[in-house]
């Protein structure tokens, strides 16, 4: 079946942040926020799939007078619950660990400093150190090359006129009057030499001396003796902010890795970069994280401003949303409520409700399978639970492929001996 290009016959829903155009609390307490010349660090928090990216792209179409950098370090390798205490008990790691903590810093900090200076074209930051590959157009290409080949014939003119002159007269060439010829090559030679001093100069301008001693021996390399990636790098951070205009910086999913250290370290700069006459501007980072990020009450000592964002949808309202979206599908309301029961962000919801969609056309209209819509959902609910062993059926491995292909007696039975403990514990509890 051919659909119409660019169309959305089966209502899809794609699972990127949205704009929420009745929303006002969040939006105004952030502008209240990024207005007030004494919050420089603000956090938005809440639980993972809870709408912070949404409020903050909803603040960002609703608000254009401000100027935004968005840095985000999206990845999926959290720690478990046991790496996490380890973080937490710092005192207690060996070396190797901390040694392992130092580089996943050092792996955070140089992505945020890569999103923060690749984002610009390289001629807005021409003195820069971190060089990049530049795209020569046609005509710049044809204009270097004649500036080269003026400088060249200049140089000729004017050490080497006579041979020129003798040359031009013997064979009745026309040519200027030789002192203008003179002045012209002059010239073309000095904007040769400043050119090609400013290209020295801006060769070594990353090169930086560390030893220089009464012998005239000079040391040059590029390296500070300090791990931590955004401090070496502090002189370019100043300059970026320097030559560009923004005033809000938005930090998303830099709590996945369970790093407070960092937070630390971008608040010190933070702070530096206010400070600064270079950029003499009032700057707000705004970082969205999770509210378990810190404990103990520590988040007061890191950000200046807080805004907790109320998830949208949770396991108590989801079968609301989950109706609303499949209710033209003819599925048992009571399994859908049984289900909600296990979703609690609207990701997952949304991409649910895509897969059935996708699955029901695949397999009941195409192929016609007699497939029922309850059964149907059940499969793609587990298949987004449960991924990993969904995978595994392919194999005839896993958790419910062992389950329809073993005795399910036994199962039976423990479920009985379950329900009947259960019983006995209430009939101690409520006797006759």
């Amino acid at each position: 079946m051919d659909y119409p290009f660019n169309k959305n016959p089966k209502s899809f829903d794609d699972l990127t942040p949205t704009i929420i155009k009745d929303e006002v609390t969040y939006t105004s307490a952030l502008f209240w926020a990024l207005k007030n010349k004494n919050i420089k660090n603000v956090a938005l928090t809440g639980s993972y799939g809870s709408g912070k990216s949404s409020i903050i792209k909803t603040f960002k179409n609703r608000y254009k007078e401000f100027d935004y950098l968005n840095i985000s370090l999206a990845t999926f390798e959290e720690l478990n619950d046991k790496e996490q205490d380890e973080v937490k008990n710092v005192a207690k790691k060996t070396k190797e660990e901390k040694e392992e903590r130092e580089i996943l810093n050092q792996k955070i900090e140089l992505s945020i400093l890569q999103q923060m200076l690749y984002i610009e074209r390289s001629n807005k930051l021409p003195n820069s150190r971190f060089k990049r590959i530049k795209n020569f157009k046609r005509h710049n290409v044809i204009l270097n090359t004649a500036f080269a080949f003026i400088t060249v014939l200049g140089y000729v003119f004017l050490f080497q006129r006579e041979l020129i002159l003798k040359i031009c007269l013997t064979h009745n060439f026309f040519i200027i009057n030789a002192d203008i010829l003179e002045i012209i090559s002059g010239i073309f030679m000095l904007i040769g030499i400043f050119y090609l001093v400013k290209s020295f100069v801006k060769a070594f301008s990353d090169f930086k001396f560390s030893k220089i001693n009464l012998k005239g021996d000079v040391e040059l390399n590029r390296e500070v003796n300090d791990n931590s990636i955004l401090n070496k790098n502090l002189d370019e951070i100043i300059y970026f902010f320097e030559r560009t205009n923004y005033n809000v910086v938005f930090i998303e999913d830099l709590d996945r890795f369970k790093e407070p250290e960092i937070f630390t370290k971008l608040r010190e700069i933070n702070l530096l970069i206010n400070l600064s006459k270079q950029v003499n501007r009032h700057i707000v980072f705004v970082y969205a994280l999770k509210d378990e990020m810190f404990v103990d009450g520590n988040r007061t000592k890191f950000f200046d401003f807080i805004i907790p964002i109320i998830p949208v949808i949770n396991s108590s309202n989801s079968f609301e949303f989950l109706y609303e979206k499949l209710k033209e599908n003819a599925i048992d309301e009571n399994l859908l409520d049984d289900i909600s029961l296990y979703i609690d962000d609207m990701r997952l919801l949304k991409n649910i409700v895509n897969e059935y969609k996708i699955y029901f056309e695949k397999l009941t209209k195409e192929t016609n399978i007699n497939l029922t819509p309850d059964k149907l959902i059940s499969f793609v609910v587990y298949k987004n639970l449960y991924p990993e062993d969904f995978a595994k059926l392919h194999k005839n491995e896993g958790m419910v492929y062992k389950l329809f292909n073993s005795d399910t007696k036994p199962l039976k039975e423990r479920f009985i001996e379950k329900q009947s403990a259960e019983i006995i514990e209430i009939k101690k509890i409520f006797p006759k």
